[in-house]
């Protein structure tokens, strides 16, 4: 799960080069904003200033996608018995999204990252989990149900 997540983010990150609000704030000018979907060439536009390359690494947000890893844990009814009811799958549901929730906040706060960064972030750990979830356990679990039966 969380190698597929970040597999996603290595993927999408360098290339898309959106440039970082506190990096846009730091030097008083915002003509380098892009929005999530287009390709950034801020960092060519701002190589005399001679900024990290940090600051062009925005989009999206690795914070979150990390904090979203949690998400894992919705396999958790899954795997045991004890936690297979609706009030446990809630309770899971709200404990992860809360977290990664949190995290992606702090992100905006911090001027590290925008909405649109952190949405799909959070997004992209969710799907990863899910597709895990489905390959080693959703899956494996209805093979041994069919051969059973």
């Amino acid at each position: 799960c969380t190698c597929l997540a970040y597999i996603l983010v290595s993927i999408i990150k360098a290339p898309v080069g959106r440039m970082r609000f506190r990096a846009m704030n730091m030097i008083g000018d915002f003509s380098g904003y892009t929005p999530w979907y287009v390709i950034s060439d801020a960092k060519e536009n701002f190589a005399s200033l001679n900024l990290a390359s940090d600051c062009f690494k925005s989009f999206p947000s690795g914070h979150t996608v990390s904090a979203g890893c949690c998400y894992v844990l919705l396999a958790v009814p899954d795997l045991f018995e004890k936690y297979n009811n609706k009030k446990s799958r809630i309770l899971f549901y709200v404990i992860t999204v809360l977290y990664t929730g949190l995290v992606g906040f702090y992100r905006i706060r911090v001027g590290a990252h925008f909405m649109s960064d952190v949405t799909i972030g959070g997004t992209l750990a969710y799907v990863s989990c899910q597709i895990s979830r489905f390959i080693f356990i959703t899956r494996k679990q209805k093979g041994v149900m069919q051969y059973e039966n």
